[in-house]
């Protein structure tokens, strides 16, 4: 009984740092590619509100937050 139990258990930690390992390198992989895409996204969306045109700068970058 106690090696069936040591044995699940082993199965089960094996399971769970192995899918552990695999989603932080899938975030780590991925979070650059994640960032430009919400940074291209707020561009777009900034674009969409004050048209390049009207400015000479990077909005994304270049923003000042308004507190109230």
């Amino acid at each position: 009984m106690k090696d069936t139990l040591a044995k699940n258990g082993l199965m089960l930690g094996t399971f769970a740092v192995i899918t552990t390992a695999l989603i932080a390198m899938t975030f780590f992989t991925t979070e650059p590619r994640i960032e430009q895409q919400k940074a291209r996204k707020l561009l777009s969306v900034l674009n969409e509100v004050v048209p390049h045109k009207l400015h000479d700068n990077a909005m994304y970058a270049d923003c000042t937050e308004v507190v109230s």
